[in-house]
């Protein structure tokens, strides 16, 4: 997997619970 910089935006949706599964993955192995 390709590591990526998530943008604010993201970091809101992650907490909010409303990331896709497979984005929620990403963001959680960005961490």
């Amino acid at each position: 997997m390709t590591r990526r910089d998530f943008s604010e935006r993201d970091i809101h949706m992650a907490l909010d619970g409303e990331l896709p599964g497979e984005e929620r993955m990403a963001y959680e192995a960005w961490l």
